[in-house]
């Protein structure tokens, strides 16, 4: 009688199914999305792609490059 109260005048239509995991959550015939690939395969370097060249360290004990004078331009003489 209980069971009988709770759904009331429901039928078993009314009543939401579980959504199974694999199933995706969208729409009866919406265009599907391919996951984006977490790790993109590498592509091989064609002809023309430079190296990237590494950052010329200055010799030890050489100046460093001049600096801008600290008051501004207006005030050097």
């Amino acid at each position: 009688m209980f069971a009988r109260l709770a759904l009331g005048n429901a039928s078993i239509m009314e009543i939401p199914s579980p959504v199974l995991p694999d199933q995706p959550d969208v729409a009866p015939g919406a265009p599907e999305v391919p996951d984006p690939d977490p790790m993109p395969a590498p592509q091989p370097d064609g002809p023309g792609v430079p190296e990237p060249s590494p950052p010329i360290d200055p010799e030890p004990g050489a100046p460093d490059a001049p600096q801008p004078d600290p008051k501004g331009p207006e005030t050097a003489v």
